[in-house]
C-alpha cells in the first residue's frame, strides 16, 4: 500500500535513512516520506507551525519564501493542514522541490480530501 500512494519508509539503519536526520533529538527510527529524497543534499528549510495559521504567519511565510526561492534548497515539513501545508504549497508555487515527513503516519493524512490532493502535487513535482 505504501508503494501505492509514493510513500516510503526510512528505517534508521538503513542507507536511505539521510545523515540529516541523525541531527534530530530523538533520532526517528522509522520515517514515512513523500518527495524526491535526492533533493535532500541541498539546503534544507525546516518549517513547523501552527495547525490553526493565523493572518500573521501567513504574512510571514509568504514574506518568507519570497526571500529564499532565489536559493537552491529544499523545504521539509509535516503536511499537517495550518503552516505545514502552507509550507508545502508556497513550495510548490515558487518551484522549491519539497519533502512530507508523515509524522503522525501515512494513513491519518489520506483521509482528508485536500491535504490528499497537495500531497499528490508534492509527489509528481518529486
Amino acid at each position: 500500500m505504501l508503494s501505492k500512494r509514493d510513500i516510503e519508509t526510512l528505517l534508521i539503519d538503513e542507507p536511505g535513512y539521510h545523515h540529516s536526520f541523525y541531527t534530530l533529538k530523538p533520532k526517528p527510527r522509522l520515517l514515512y516520506v513523500l518527495g524526491n529524497k535526492s533533493v535532500l543534499d541541498k539546503k534544507i528549510l525546516g518549517v513547523v507551525g501552527p495547525r490553526q495559521a493565523s493572518v500573521y504567519s501567513d504574512q510571514v511565510m509568504r514574506d518568507l519564501f519570497v526571500s529564499v526561492a532565489e536559493y537552491d534548497l529544499v523545504t521539509i515539513s509535516g503536511g499537517a493542514r495550518g503552516v505545514d501545508t502552507q509550507c508545502h504549497e508556497l513550495s510548490l508555487q515558487y518551484n522549491i522541490p519539497t519533502i512530507v515527513v508523515l509524522g503522525a503516519g501515512f494513513d491519518h493524512y489520506l483521509q482528508h480530501p485536500r491535504t490528499k490532493e497537495l500531497l499528490d502535487r508534492v509527489v509528481q513535482v518529486g
